[in-house]
Order: C-alpha cells, then sequence, then structure tokens
C-alpha cells in the first residue's frame, strides 16, 4: 500500500557556467570566422562586375541597377558581412544572458516540487519564456541586482547595435 508521506525521490540538477558563456563564444567564434573567410575572398575576387548567379540554384532572378565601382562594391559587401557578424554576436551575447537569468532563477529558488512526469523543458520554460521577453536593458538590470560584480555591458551593446546599422 503506498504511503503518502513518502516524500519521493530527489533529483539535482547540476548549472554548469560554460553552458552560460556557450552562445556568446559560439557566436564570436562563428562571426570570427566567417568574417575571415569572406574578408580573404573578397580581397582575391574581381569585383568590377556583379558575381554571376549560380546555374545550380532552383530559382535565379536579376536585379538590374545603378552601375557601382569595384571599390564600392567590395565596401558594400564589407558593410554588409559586418553587419551580419554584428547582428550575430548581439544574439550570442543576448543568448548568454537568457542561460545566466535561467541560472540565476534556479539557484535563487533552490529547492522545488514538481509532478514525476514533468520534463525538463516544462519545468524550465517559464524561466526560459521570461528572459526572452525581458528587453535587453531591463535582463542585464536584473542579473547585475543578483551578481556580486555587476556586468557593466549597456554602452557596449548599443555600440554594436550602432555598428550593425551603420553598416547595412
Amino acid at each position: 500500500m503506498p504511503s503518502n508521506t513518502n516524500p519521493g525521490r530527489n533529483l539535482t540538477l547540476t548549472l554548469h557556467a560554460d553552458a552560460v558563456a556557450a552562445p556568446a563564444h559560439n557566436a564570436a567564434r562563428m562571426c570570427r570566422e566567417v568574417v575571415d573567410l569572406y574578408f580573404g575572398a573578397l580581397a582575391k575576387a574581381d569585383l568590377s562586375e556583379p558575381p554571376p548567379a549560380s546555374q545550380e540554384a532552383f530559382f535565379r532572378f536579376s536585379i538590374t541597377g545603378p552601375g557601382i565601382t569595384a571599390d564600392e562594391r567590395r565596401s558594400a559587401h564589407e558593410n554588409w558581412i559586418l553587419a551580419k557578424a554584428f547582428q550575430d554576436l548581439m544574439r550570442g551575447v543576448r543568448g548568454s544572458l537568457e542561460k545566466a537569468y535561467l541560472f540565476v532563477q534556479l539557484h535563487s529558488i533552490g529547492h522545488m516540487q514538481v509532478a514525476t512526469n514533468t520534463t525538463i523543458d516544462e519545468l524550465l520554460a517559464p524561466f526560459q519564456k521570461k528572459a526572452r521577453v525581458t528587453n535587453f536593458p531591463d535582463l542585464l538590470g536584473k542579473l547585475n541586482q543578483k551578481f556580486a560584480t555587476p556586468v557593466a555591458f549597456s554602452q557596449e551593446y548599443a555600440s554594436m547595435q550602432s555598428a550593425a546599422l551603420v553598416s547595412t
């Protein structure tokens, strides 16, 4: 006969700090690789004319416009690549802050009881949603309230946003 006084079994969830850094680190690594690859390719490319459309593409179209010089085309390509890199870096930083928020919230709760059929995804979903819908300054502010040493990153993030907008 089952007893209602049985406290059940405990499950320990271990939070690794590397998981917080991973989104920003992965984005930075990929951005560096892509920028290096394409800037190297651009340095060797003949940009006096637009690159030809791929013959293997399923869907091809042509867009004409005013002619530009090779230097203008190179600059436009470089700016586009840098804008995308800054956007991805910002997404990576945002992802790291969202992970940090999740970890801080779980740590502050400490012990919680959930139904046996609850999945880890279901358990984490409300915290992840809250982090996702919170704007950057508020998210950073909420984290800084919990950190012994606040993270000063608002100006840097705004600078990356400006760089991404200026580059496009």
